[in-house]
């Protein structure tokens, strides 16, 4: 696909469908293609056989772009797995392959002339050979790794055989049992406490990168003491002596698109107090308020097989349609609204029902008005008031 610009407009669920990776050798995808913080979501490609190279949501890249993009799900493949500029992508999937090589939660493989740039994988990878939890082999700049990464040779929380010092790029604590698989990498390894501040955010949205030039700006944010790690949309992170915080009290609202809405989202001044009120869309029903917090003391399992301290999100819910999130705000919050399709059969009346039907073009089939029975056929008659019933 040549110089074309694709837009997500919305999220994406792909559960339950058979995925085609974008782009294969020889018919690369040469495109733009902007998620715009949205997110993929049921998204699964298993594919352990021998030809099965370069597998995931993108196949094969060349010269493209790929920004703004969450992708949640798994992915299996024999070598080169994974996701030419890739900037601003999130993956939470299981990504590993058979027993083969060039395997990261971003990308497997990436040609010398193009790097993967703050992106984050907190998805476990694991492999053979080039394990990288950001990229198998490539030049991850800005990249943050929570997942846990595994594999045999050249394997790092942030590159596998990565070709640079993989500069700005952390890593959580024991997610690995390196940094790098190759030597001298000028990565870091961080704390849960250190990722829930604030401060990787901070680092990792330093304008060191020009990220205007890819369309974007400002891309990794974070709602601190509701947000667990760096995501998209919430609010920016400013340094304020030692300690870091928004640049603006900010409550971030989430729910499914065509769904609902919440009013009352968006930014705060100091000490204002915050209403939330849920609105349905037509044909749904508000079901709850979730209100997110952060934790770090639950802990998670590290590379080693120990227990580790890990970035976690805490959810308190509400079954109240209005509810006053704060009367004197002096933090950002994130916080969904869950919808659901408006039904009013009652519970104890819903049954479930296993019908089978076998349907022809023959003249006494479904498309004649002959009906096929279980004891015979019943044809059908118009009754007097103009309702049609089955006779026999």
């Amino acid at each position: 696909m040549l110089k074309k610009t694709i837009h997500l407009t919305c999220d994406i669920n792909l559960a339950g469908i058979t995925w085609t990776p974008i782009g294969y050798y020889g018919h690369f995808f040469r495109g733009s293609f902007n998620g715009h913080n949205h997110a993929i979501i049921g998204f699964n490609r298993i594919d352990t056989s021998e030809d099965s190279d370069n597998t995931g949501l993108f196949g094969n890249v060349s010269g493209g772009t790929i920004c703004n993009l969450a992708v949640k799900g798994t992915i299996a493949g024999d070598e080169k797995t994974g996701g030419s500029i890739i900037l601003g992508c999130y993956n939470n999937g299981e990504v590993h392959t058979k027993d083969n090589d060039y395997v990261g939660g971003i990308c497997g493989y990436e040609s010398p002339d193009w790097c993967v740039i703050c992106c984050i994988n907190d998805g476990r990878v694991y492999g053979r050979d080039q394990i990288g939890g950001i990229s198998g082999e490539g030049r991850p700049i800005k990249c943050l790794n929570t997942g846990v990464v595994t594999g045999r040779n050249e394997v790092g929380a942030i590159g596998g055989n990565a070709r640079s010092d993989t500069p700005w790029c952390y890593a959580l604590a024991y997610s690995a049992a390196s940094l790098s698989g190759k030597e001298g990498s000028r990565a870091e390894w961080v704390t849960a406490n250190e990722i829930i501040s604030g401060r990787i955010c901070y680092e990792l949205d330093l304008d060191d990168v020009t990220y205007e030039y890819y369309g974007i700006t400002a891309p990794l944010s974070q709602n601190i003491g509701s947000d667990p790690m760096p995501t998209f949309g919430s609010s920016a992170v400013k340094k304020s002596g030692s300690s870091y915080m928004n640049s603006e009290y900010r409550v971030t609202a989430e729910c499914e698109r065509g769904y609902g809405s919440i009013e009352g989202a968006g930014a705060y001044q100091k000490g204002e107090s915050v209403t939330l009120t849920a609105k349905p869309a037509a044909g749904c029903v508000f079901d709850h308020f979730e209100v997110k917090s952060t934790d770090d003391t639950h802990d998670w399992t590290g590379f080693n097989g120990e227990r580790y301290y890990y970035p976690t999100v805490i959810v308190k819910t509400y079954k109240e349609e209005t509810i006053t999130l704060t009367n004197s705000i002096d933090k950002s919050y994130t916080v969904r609204a869950v919808f659901k399709i408006f039904d009013d059969t009652p519970d104890d009346m819903k049954v479930k029902v296993k019908v089978e039907l076998e349907c022809t073009d023959d003249a006494d089939g479904w498309n004649s008005n002959i009906i096929p029975g279980r004891s015979g056929r019943f044809r059908r008659r118009k009754t007097p008031l103009g309702c049609w019933r089955d006779q026999p």
